[in-house]
């Protein structure tokens, strides 16, 4: 093995697990670990948000995690304490803000 490969498969054991601890390994020129917090709903599974990009992360149930750019702390709040996740989702996030399916 060449010192990158070793490289490249020591980083992928150690994103499992990072993953499997319930964060979310956001690639990009820095390497980001978002803390994916697990919800009540019949659509999300996870939420996770980076505070200082203003970046909600969505993992729905059987469809994958999608990045929201440009959402507002207060709108992240009202998301967590919505008893629609969903709903509260739809109304307030999902048709306001640039999608980036990861």
């Amino acid at each position: 093995m060449t010192e990158l490969e070793i490289y490249q498969y020591q980083y992928s054991k150690l994103k499992a697990l990072v993953e499997q601890e319930g964060y979310l390994v956001v690639e990009g020129p820095t390497i980001e670990l978002v803390k994916m917090n697990k919800v009540v709903s019949s659509n999300i599974e996870s939420i996770g948000y980076l505070t200082a990009n203003k970046e909600l992360f969505v993992r729905f149930k059987g469809s994958g995690t999608y990045k929201y750019e440009n959402v507002g702390t207060e709108a992240v709040t009202g998301l967590m304490n919505a008893e629609s996740k969903g709903s509260y989702f739809t109304t307030f996030i999902k048709n306001y803000c640039k999608c980036t399916k990861l």
